[in-house]
């Protein structure tokens, strides 16, 4: 569950992605997606941030659906800058849902925190079957290396889950991990 703002806001970004086409998209600042590109049978989704980056006390909430058959590649334009916090911190939280035999490619740019920065991400991973396919990257730079700023951040806890599948899958026991 979102922790409350202490600003009184949510950044949002909702997208549900069809084979070949966008069939939904929400956003408020400061995010931005750019028109989409349709790449070998994949559609690139570009999101912009139209802002400094992450300061204390912002939360964002990222939902993506492929329904099934769709492919696509969720890309972002630049590193997510987290900025130095004197006290509190930025939160993500995210829900990636990926339909029968649909495809994502799930690649942003590298998170940048900066020295006292403190940063929380949690995304909850959710495919459909065994021909549901992810790959999703989750890239931590050092810091601002040139200023002295390896790993000199405060907090830094990105926690990725995958739904459970297990019950999902006649060959796979109650409470037995399947391995995916």
């Amino acid at each position: 569950m979102m922790q409350a703002n202490p600003f009184g806001r949510t950044s949002e970004l909702s997208l549900v992605l069809a084979p070949g086409k966008m069939r939904h998209l929400s956003f408020t600042a400061p995010f931005k997606v750019l028109h989409p590109f349709h790449q070998d049978g994949f559609l690139q989704i570009m999101v912009v941030k139209v802002s400094a980056g992450l300061m204390a006390g912002d939360r964002q909430s990222i939902a993506i659906t492929l329904e099934p058959s769709a492919k696509a590649e969720f890309l972002s334009q630049s590193y997510e800058k987290i900025h130095q916090m004197a006290e509190g911190e930025a939160i993500r939280e995210g829900v990636v849902t990926v339909g029968r035999d649909a495809t994502l490619l799930y690649a942003p740019l590298p998170v940048l925190p900066f020295a006292d920065s403190a940063f929380r991400s949690a995304f909850t991973i959710e495919l459909a079957d065994e021909t549901s396919r992810l790959f999703y990257s989750d890239i931590l730079a050092c810091g601002r290396a040139a200023r002295g700023e390896r790993f000199a951040y405060r907090l830094y806890r990105s926690r990725v889950r995958q739904s459970h599948l297990c019950r999902q899958f006649p060959l796979c026991s109650a409470g037995r991990r399947c391995g995916l």
